[in-house]
């Protein structure tokens, strides 16, 4: 039982782990930009050599960095708020990357809905299928473990029955 349990555990310590891999379909790019954004405010100086890699994906580093060449500010400080304000302004997981042609008749607002749903649909997908096998893993591991689990169950009242038979005849 306690297999089990550490069992069920490990499956969702892995499957919350690739929320926070830039590399992983199942990404949760809000967090990452979150934790980001802290970084870059405790840690100015260094945040883009130690941790854009670890909690952005890269196209977005590319994006800050060609936005925001460091060269071009005058403190550190004013550089990474200028960084902070585009994080927390517009740079969301589903921003469009285009606008769409005003003779279509789509409204901004409805495309950039339709990707936000798009994308977060790819990302239960993405999620779901890298994590097919460890999910498989989890369910072969879960019947076995409940097969030894009933077999020493049965195993303990068959022992109790024979003991209670055992006794049975001395009591009389």
């Amino acid at each position: 039982m306690w297999r089990l349990r550490r069992l069920k555990k490990s499956v969702k310590t892995e499957l919350d782990e690739n929320t926070f891999d830039p590399r992983h379909p199942a990404f949760n790019e809000v967090w990452g930009a979150l934790v980001f954004l802290h970084y870059l405010q405790t840690e100015p100086e260094t945040c883009f050599d130690n941790h854009a890699k670890k909690y952005l994906r890269r196209d977005k580093i590319n994006y800050l960095e060609q936005k925001f060449p460091r060269a071009n500010y005058q403190s550190t400080a004013e550089w990474a708020e200028a960084i902070t304000t585009e994080i927390l302004s517009g740079l969301q997981p589903a921003k469009p990357q285009f606008e769409p042609p005003p003779e279509l008749g789509f409204r901004a607002d409805e495309v950039e809905q339709a990707l936000r749903e798009w994308r977060t649909d790819r990302q239960v997908k993405g999620s779901i299928v890298y994590s097919r096998e460890l999910l498989e893993y989890e369910l072969k591991e879960t019947e076995r473990l409940n097969a030894m689990i009933i077999k020493q169950t049965r195993h303990c009242a068959e022992l109790k029955a024979w003991e209670e038979a055992e006794e049975a005849p001395r009591r009389t």
